[in-house]
C-alpha cells in the first residue's frame, strides 16, 4: 500500500510545490505552442505536444532541483521513445 501523503511530501522536498511546477510547465507550454504557431501558422498536434510535455514536466523538476538523477534519466528515456515512434511513422 502506498502512504500517498508521504510521496506528495518527498516529491515537493526534491522539486518543490505542486502549483509552483504547475505554473513552470504551463508557461514552458505556452512558449513551445506559441513559437511553433509561429513558424507553421497552426496548432502544435496533441500527440506531439504530448511528447513535448512529458519532457516539459522533467524541465521543471530539474529547474528545482538539476543534481536529480532520475529527471535526467527520464528525459533520455522519453527522447528515446519519442524517436521510436517518429521513425516508425517516417
Amino acid at each position: 500500500m502506498y502512504d500517498i501523503d508521504k510521496i506528495i511530501k518527498e516529491r515537493g522536498n526534491n522539486y518543490g510545490d505542486y502549483m509552483g511546477n504547475v505554473v513552470v510547465r504551463s508557461g514552458i507550454m505556452r512558449l513551445v505552442k506559441d513559437r511553433y504557431f509561429e513558424v507553421h501558422n497552426s496548432d502544435i498536434e496533441p500527440i506531439e505536444e504530448a511528447f513535448i510535455y512529458d519532457i516539459v514536466n522533467k524541465l521543471a523538476r530539474i529547474a528545482a532541483s538539476p543534481h536529480h538523477i532520475d529527471s535526467w534519466v527520464d528525459i533520455i528515456g522519453y527522447s528515446k521513445l519519442v524517436l521510436k515512434e517518429l521513425e516508425r511513422e517516417a
